[in-house]
């Protein structure tokens, strides 16, 4: 066969498939395009509506707080009114707070001084239905009677000693939901609308002030009505402006209202002008098979050079001048260049799968980092502001009450913190065991006894069996495993529950069992209750709450010890049993107690803190201890204090504006004295890289934000690293 007739069946065989395939894939992407549209929709509609119940949820919680008030079992409006006036402070979107008797008086609102009179709310159906069910209930879209602004009344029952006392309600204004639902609305040109339980319009996240109150015409009304039936779909409506445009929908629990996303048509309509595929599918065939009959004469040679060339390509050799050729070789230059193609594509292939991994884990922990570094930044705050409460005393009840919820509350987001970073480095294999002899038995023991001593077992029957048993371990992993299986087991026992913890031997083995009378596991699902994420059956009220990461990091960090984990349960409401071995060693002699720690020495401390409330709590805390502090908000300042000063310590925060803390900490080395100068670093990161530059730096403590003051006041109180 000529070359030229070769071209032409190359040109049909390979355009004609490719035609094909791209009405093929056309008609694919438009299916996927609308399937995903629809399932974009749809999580948009659950997500918004997820978050419109969390307003009304925190709302009811609020209100139910506020019912708690002590000034309304004593009759004191005027108390209850300054709460109340408090209250709706701390929830900006709130138009009002009201008070109604039972008897359907209304007895004080804030949009009315103490003592003005009210207008009568016993026949208002938001505070009927509570005076009916006894329970909280969000109303349908109404005009406010005083207000005389779009609202939903959200109201919850007093109850005192089972009686109903009052209804306390709170009026939330339209526009706030309007501006959520603006906040969070997809791609540009979506809309997105709340319906009450009538379909009267409540908030859209455009034009609000239009459409607020307008009820859905018919079609729009049955649409709303199969989505509540079915739980949402994706249905095809007009909008309020006259587009036509697709449209989900999604209960909110809360308030039983409907959240509507939609988005034009136009924006993801069929693909349109298929006459042009076919009219420029032909012209390319028809000139490609012109043009490869004008070039098959001229292309004979350049294929023979190319095939040797290929092969020697391949073959790592030196490529010389080329003779002509006939057109047999075309199938040698075949055969050549699909060879280099193969192994260029295979190790490039190679090399973005790398490139590609090595950039998922790098952004993957530089994520982690940052989470963290954000995290802990108003948690040390919070936990500063915990430390300097502590030590001011103060012993009312509610106070310190207050202060136990803070400070655990603190530590239950650290720990999560820490169980996210450590799960990322324990999958990739980054975290390193500082192995040493350890009793098992103590190491549960320390565990229950700071779970007592934190009020966390309070509500439980908390026993323990444990016999001296010795393993070689990482002594912080391994009170990390005992503790997330302990915090596990309270979690999901019910208050007045019983949670036993033993130690024992088996074999060559150290167990630990960790066994609870709570809401056990599924046989279904205990060959998962060790995977990344997965969390047990959990209701509405979120109780257990959780990321789902303890248990995986539980096994991983059993695993890196040799040993293994295992759950079993009888079924749900049967409690589970978690079993952890450990290979044992031989019983090592207990060491000598540590000497008591001596007491701390007061310095005159230089804090470089940007965080304002951070900077401020930290200053107290230090100030209490004794110490004399001088403070700065940048590194600029910080440097130009020390000078002035003279400071013994600087506790100094990495990520300051303008002079980093890393290079606060070389020039505080550079000035006269400043070898003597105790230097902490003060930071979100916590990772071994972070610690290295510290180091480098010229830093002779790294400090992780939460700070613990004990820790802080050991380090201030230790001479310089040399």
């Amino acid at each position: 066969m000529r070359l030229r007739n070769h071209f032409v069946v190359l040109v049909a065989a390979t355009l004609l498939p490719v035609l094909v395939l791209a009405v093929t894939v056309v008609l694919l992407v438009q299916r996927e395009r609308h399937a995903s549209m629809q399932r974009g929709l749809q999580d948009t509609a659950r997500a918004l509506a997820a978050a419109v119940d969390r307003e009304l949820d925190s709302s009811v919680t609020a209100l139910e707080t506020l019912g708690d008030s002590p000034a309304l079992d004593e009759g004191n409006l005027a108390a209850f009114y300054e709460h109340a006036r408090r209250a709706r402070a701390d929830n900006p979107r709130w138009l009002t707070v009201y008070l109604v008797e039972t008897s359907g008086r209304q007895i004080m609102t804030l949009l009315r001084p103490l003592g003005a009179p009210l207008p009568d709310a016993g026949d208002t159906d938001y505070v009927r239905a509570v005076l009916d069910t006894r329970r909280p209930y969000v109303s349908d879209l109404s005009v406010g009677v005083i207000s005389r602004r779009h609202i939903i009344a959200i109201n919850v029952p007093v109850l005192r000693a089972g009686r109903l006392r009052y209804v306390l309600g709170a009026s939330l204004v339209t526009d706030a939901l309007a501006d959520l639902l603006a906040q969070q609305v997809g791609p540009a040109g979506s809309v997105a609308a709340i319906r009450d339980r009538g379909g009267a319009l409540v908030a859209r996240s455009r034009d609000q002030e239009r459409h607020v109150g307008r009820q859905p015409n018919p079609e729009f009304a049955e649409a709303l009505r199969r989505a509540r039936a079915t739980g949402g779909n994706v249905f095809e409506i007009d909008s309020l402006e006259g587009e036509r445009v697709y449209a989900a929908a999604s209960r909110v629990p809360t308030g039983d209202f409907m959240v509507v996303v939609a988005t034009p048509t136009a924006a993801v309509g069929a693909l349109r002008f298929w006459w042009l595929l076919w009219v420029g599918g032909a012209v390319i065939f028809v000139s490609a098979l012109g043009v490869s009959v004008l070039l098959a004469r001229r292309v004979a040679r350049p294929i023979a050079e190319l095939s040797k060339a290929a092969g020697q390509l391949a073959a790592g050799e030196p490529i010389p001048a080329a003779a002509t050729s006939s057109v047999p070789e075309i199938a040698a230059v075949r055969h050549a260049i699909l060879g280099a193609a193969d192994a260029l594509r295979e190790r490039a292939a190679e090399r973005e799968r790398r490139l590609a991994a090595e950039r998922t884990s790098r952004e993957k922990d530089e994520f982690l980092a940052m989470l963290a570094h954000e995290l802990r930044n108003p948690l040390g705050a919070i936990a500063s502001a915990v430390s300097v409460l502590e030590r001011l005393g103060g012993g009312e009840k509610l106070a310190v009450r207050a202060r136990e919820i803070v400070a655990r509350q603190v530590a239950h987001l650290v720990g999560i913190v820490d169980d996210l970073l450590d799960v990322s480095r324990v999958s990739v294999g980054k975290i390193l065991l500082s192995r040493r002899p350890l009793d098992v038995a103590e190491l549960v023991r320390r565990a229950v006894d700071g779970l007592d001593a934190a009020g966390r077992t309070a509500r439980h029957d908390v026993t323990l069996t444990a016999a001296p048993v010795w393993v070689d371990g990482d002594e912080t992993r391994l009170e990390q495993v005992i503790g997330n299986l302990l915090a596990n087991a309270l979690k999901y026992t019910p208050a007045g529950g019983h949670v036993h913890v033993s130690v024992d031997t088996e074999g060559g083995d150290a167990v630990v069992r960790v066994r609870d009378d709570g809401i056990g596991i599924a046989a279904d699902r205990l060959g998962s209750i060790f995977d990344l994420f997965f969390q047990g059956e959990r209701g509405l009220d979120r109780a257990q709450g959780g990321l789902g990461i303890g248990l995986t990091l539980v096994k991983r960090l059993v695993e890196l010890h040799g040993g293994s984990v295992a759950a079993d349960s009888a079924g749900p409401d049967r409690g589970s049993t978690f079993t952890v071995r450990l290979p044992r060693i031989p019983m090592v002699p207990s060491r000598l107690p540590a000497e008591p720690p001596a007491p701390p020495r007061r310095r005159r401390v230089l804090l470089i803190e940007d965080h304002a409330d951070a900077r401020e709590m930290l200053r107290t805390a230090l100030e209490l201890s004794g110490h004399t502090v001088d403070e700065a908000g940048d590194g600029a300042e910080g440097l130009a204090r020390a000078e002035a000063v003279r400071p013994d310590a600087a506790i100094v925060d990495i990520g300051l504006p303008g002079i980093d803390g890393y290079e606060v900490a070389r020039r505080l080395r550079a000035l006269a004295g400043g070898g003597d100068i105790v230097i902490i670093a003060l930071t979100g990161y916590g990772q071994p890289e972070d610690r290295r530059r510290s180091e480098e730096a010229g830093f002779d403590a790294h400090l992780v934000k939460p700070i613990d003051p004990a820790a802080l006041d050991r380090t201030l109180s230790a001479d310089r690293r040399r």
